[in-house]
């Protein structure tokens, strides 16, 4: 697992370390580990994780975030204005 993507995944859900530690039922030092990259996570965490994520697992395991996040919206133009009927 990639750190940076865990670590990502947890701020774009507004959570604190020791939030998804208490999800997992482990400590925040613990947990503090998985973000660092010198903790592995079991098959059980990683499926645990993905949940509190708000993630599929099969998504987690590619590292690929939601599309609500990875969305940006762009316009080709300027928005024109709207005129009413009673104004013309």
């Amino acid at each position: 697992m990639k750190s940076a993507f865990i670590r990502k995944m947890r701020k774009a859900n507004g959570l604190s370390m020791a939030d998804v530690a208490k999800k997992l039922g482990m400590t925040r030092q613990t947990y503090t580990l998985i973000e660092e990259g010198t903790r592995e996570l079991s098959l059980s965490e990683a499926m645990a994780l993905a949940a509190a994520l708000g993630l599929e697992f099969d998504d987690f395991l590619k590292e690929k975030e939601p599309r609500a996040i990875t969305a940006e919206v762009t316009y080709s133009q300027t928005p024109k204005a709207v005129v009413a009927d009673e104004d013309i």
